[in-house]
């Protein structure tokens, strides 16, 4: 019987216990003190998406991101990632004494501090507080966290911009049990210790510090405790050394990213001790000299970047043997030679082959079967031709193909577009491709195709409708834009089809396009009145309809692209008067409506409203009335042309305020959309001559006021544009003496005063313009000796001073009297011989005083030197092929392409 009673005790007794160890966790009430912990919490939050509405009731353990104990009441993880709260952190968390993990990560806490308190959750192993908006100085608390071995802190530059920082990363060291850390974009400059901090951490497996605006980075370590490190990321930092050898002893580094730091110097050859290496990115760097032989013992890498560099010599032919390579991306070095089969000869697994912008010459067998099935091929700038390469009719199924400026000189293949399927980015842009766009074409998801400055021609015909980026500029397609364009491509942003033989008007399905940023239709045979219907293109910032045979009013619409900053419509036939609305287009920076019919008065509310204008262009209208004295409101200006209009009255006393004009350093600041391929471009008249400018655009400053009615004294106050390069006055009713402290005007470059009424001695000053290459005062009623000296001297041509009968002494025949010598004192000599003398000494020395003044700004000024050698070189190719022509050494004669010429 006791028996009995005993056995059925062990039964009651496992039969409890079996109960217990089987029982779920929803079955277990929470803690009352954590669950009001929790509520507190969640009424510190403002919850705009209602993520906590489960949390209510009173087992917490069942609350959406709550995590309990599998068999205890206790809160041992909350996870509230991604829910959009708002506000600040309640202390109640503390109350949560085992919890474990803590997710607070992707929030918004409106740029508060990270609070101290977190510090004493004494059990917590992991911890994210990565993009929740966090500001201020980490708490050192956090190295109270001596059993953490996960912490996130860092930010993604895509997602939210950090706001924290840290000065001293000591509290680190006493995170014993940490192994993975990541502070991406704190600010780490001031804590010079990092490395030693972080050495201090044996179990550390992922360490990511890009982004944290490190500067140094020691070149020794006595003792690397770090050889459980796997992960090591310092990308996006301002690291100025060379590369430490140290970085290539970390034997078990799975991924080493230095990119886009001003690392300098060789590649260290030591790869022998990374057996375990699979992404090493040096790329974005100031790297130089060979890449090294000994890269193939990286056994096991699968992605090499070495892209963005200085990097010399050739492509080693070992690279073909790494066969575990994945990704290779060597572009934009100085790398040369030829590419051949063997470089590719075990590639087996490459996915991704970027080679672009080098000088490369890729000669392999016309029936070259490559190892490899590429999904991404960018061999921009690499000499791939004359042949159409034969070989990627073996890729099929590529998503990206680059094989722009790559010297092909051929027909497109007609088993190209068949391979094309699966292709959503393609550049063949810069080449001498002949072929058409099958129809076909719409059935394709591309959304970036670039074929510009090539031979393409036909129609344009559909296209797939989610294409962003169609730039088909320079090349002879015909026929019309097709009437439906905006309706079949709506997701557009980048529209180029400029330099081609479309004709009749432009589609109204264009100003369906509410996500188009560039639109060039310019240098076509387009006609008809421009559509009155722009007023959802709120985000167009490029324009340009110039170069055809547009009539009619500006639209009113165009007032509302209040995003647009560019703004061609130049050689049309466009007439009447400026809209009212465009002042609403207050960022527009460039504004060319020259060589139209427009008329009315120049309207003041350009400068009163267009306030970021730089360069303003009203040439060859038909606009009457004085010029604004309001201009000079346009402190950023740098080109102002209204020649050959009707304009009457006299020159601003105010035009001497021009800020930029003023200034002899221009900011260059480039003008375009890089992005799309877009480049500004502009035609400057100087010397009589059309220049083209693109890269340089932003270096000219001018003035043209030519071929109006002004009249009237050229105001002294107009010579304080020290930094103007071209003043063109010609063609004017202008009267008075040339103002006598023209000499201040330094970088002037060209001075046209030629056909008004002016009167006087030329001021002597005139000698002082040492950069003067082009100057006219020819039909005025100038008198006295013409001044001798510098750069002045070496205009031998006397039409410069023709219609002058008042004016003698060299260039001129006409010697000058003795009462013309005792007039002007400063210019005093004896006869004409003793002139002549003067002259010849005057040219060398002003030859010799151009030459100092252009080799001294090459010296001292780079971006200048580099510019210059860019326009030697483009030199030299031109005259190789048309012997004959001359330049001079200036901004507008170097860097100006001549049209007429050209």
């Amino acid at each position: 019987m006791a028996y009995s009673i005993s056995m059925s005790l062990v039964h009651i007794i496992v039969f409890l216990w079996i109960q217990i160890k089987s029982a779920s966790p929803s079955e277990l009430s929470c803690n009352e003190f954590e669950r009001s912990a929790l509520l507190k919490l969640k009424q510190s939050f403002k919850d705009p998406l209602n993520a906590l509405s489960s949390w209510k009731g009173f087992d917490c353990c069942s609350w959406k991101g709550v995590e309990c104990g599998n068999y205890t009441d206790r809160i041992i993880g909350l996870n509230l990632s991604r829910k959009s709260l708002e506000g600040e952190i309640n202390p109640s968390l503390l109350e949560l004494k085992h919890i474990i993990s803590l997710d607070l990560s992707l929030n918004d806490f409106n740029g508060t501090d990270i609070p101290d308190f977190i510090g004493s959750l004494a059990n917590l192993r992991y911890l994210n507080l990565s993009n929740s908006n966090f500001v201020g100085s980490v708490p050192h608390h956090l190295g109270n966290l001596s059993r953490l071995q996960y912490l996130d802190l860092g930010s993604d530059e895509s997602i939210s911009i950090s706001g924290l920082s840290n000065d001293d990363l000591s509290w680190v060291s006493r995170l014993s049990s940490l192994r993975y850390l990541d502070m991406r974009m704190i600010n780490l400059r001031k804590a010079t210790n990092w490395l030693h901090e972080v050495n201090e951490l044996p179990s550390l497996s992922v360490l990511r510090l890009s982004s944290c605006n490190i500067y140094t980075i020691p070149q020794s370590i006595l003792h690397l405790n770090l050889t459980y490190l796997t992960v090591f990321d310092l990308s996006s930092n301002n690291i100025r050394s060379t590369l430490p050898e140290w970085l290539f002893n970390m034997t078990n580094l799975n991924v080493l990213d230095l990119s886009r730091n001003f690392l300098s110097g060789p590649i260290p050859g030591t790869f022998q001790n990374m057996p375990f290496l699979k992404v090493l990115n040096l790329g974005h760097n100031s790297l130089s000299g060979y890449i090294p032989l000994s890269i193939d013992q990286l056994t096991s890498l699968e992605e090499l970047y070495l892209n963005s560099n200085r990097l010399n010599g050739t492509l080693p032919q070992i690279i073909g043997q790494m066969s575990t390579l994945t990704i290779l991306n060597v572009s934009s070095n100085l790398l040369t030679g030829i590419v051949t089969e063997s470089h590719f000869a075990n590639l087996s697994r490459l996915n991704i082959l970027n080679l672009s912008f080098n000088n490369f010459s890729l000669q392999v067998s016309s029936n070259w079967t490559p190892p490899f099935r590429l999904d991404s091929i960018y061999m921009s700038s690499c000499r791939l031709g004359p042949r159409f390469p034969p070989w990627l009719i073996t890729q099929k199924g590529y998503a990206k193909l680059d094989i722009g400026n790559a010297g092909v000189v051929d027909s497109l293949p007609t088993w190209f577009w068949s391979l094309t399927s699966e292709i959503v980015s393609l550049n063949l842009s810069l080449n001498q491709i002949k072929g058409s766009l099958p129809p076909s074409l719409h059935s394709i998801s591309i959304t970036f195709m670039d074929l510009s400055s090539n031979l393409f021609e036909g129609p344009l015909p559909r296209l797939h409708h989610g294409i962003q980026m169609l730039q088909l500029n320079d090349n002879s397609f015909e026929g019309t834009i097709p009437l439906d364009l905006g309706h079949d491509m709506p997701m557009l942003r980048c529209l180029q089809l400029s330099n081609n033989l479309f004709h009749g008007p432009i589609p109204r399905s264009l100003c369906e396009l509410d996500q188009l940023v560039v639109l060039w239709l310019a240098n076509n045979n387009l006609t008809g009145a421009i559509p009155d219907c722009w007023s959802n293109l709120g985000a167009l910032e490029i324009l340009d309809l110039g170069n055809n045979n547009l009539y009619g009013r500006i639209p009113e619409s165009f007032g509302y692209m209040n995003s647009l900053v560019s703004l061609h419509l130049n050689n049309n036939d466009l007439f009447g008067e400026l809209p009212l609305s465009l002042k609403n287009c207050t960022l527009l920076t460039l504004l060319d409506l020259s060589n139209n019919q427009l008329s009315g008065n120049i309207p003041t509310w350009i400068p009163n409203s267009l306030t970021n204008l730089i360069i303003l262009r009203l040439r060859s209208n038909r606009f009457i009335g004085p010029v604004p004295p309001e201009l000079s409101r346009l402190n950023s200006l740098q080109l102002l042309d209204i020649s050959i209009n009707k304009l009457s009255g006299t020159i601003p006393i105010s035009f001497g305020n021009f800020t930029s004009m003023k200034k002899t350093k221009m900011k260059g600041t480039l003008l375009g959309e890089p992005w799309s391929g877009y480049e500004e471009h502009l035609m400057v008249c100087i010397n009589g001559r059309q220049l083209r400018y693109t890269k340089t655009l932003s270096l000219v400053t001018s003035v043209d006021l030519s071929s109006n009615n002004l009249y009237g004294e050229i105001p002294s106050e107009i010579t304080s544009l020290v930094g103007l390069l071209v003043l063109n006055l010609s063609k004017n009713g202008l009267s008075g003496e040339i103002p006598q402290n023209i000499g201040n005007m330094g970088w002037l470059e060209s001075l046209d005063l030629s056909k008004n009424q002016l009167n006087g001695q030329i001021p002597p000053t005139l000698s002082n313009l040492t950069s003067l290459t082009h100057l006219n005062l020819s039909f005025n009623n100038l008198s006295g000796r013409i001044p001798l000296g510098f750069q002045l001297q070496t205009f031998t041509d006397p039409s410069i001073y023709e219609g002058n009968s008042g004016l003698c002494g060299p260039p001129l025949t006409e010697g000058c009297s003795q009462s013309s010598m005792n007039i002007t004192s400063s210019n005093s000599g004896g006869d004409d011989g003793i002139g002549t003398l003067w002259l010849e000494l005057s040219v060398i020395a002003g030859f010799v005083t151009g030459v100092v003044v252009v080799l001294s700004v090459l010296l001292l000024q780079r971006s200048w030197r580099l510019m210059f050698f860019v326009a030697v070189d483009k030199a030299f190719d031109w005259v190789h092929a048309k012997i004959g022509r001359s330049s001079k050494t200036s901004i507008i004669g170097v860097f100006g392409e001549d049209r007429e010429n050209f």
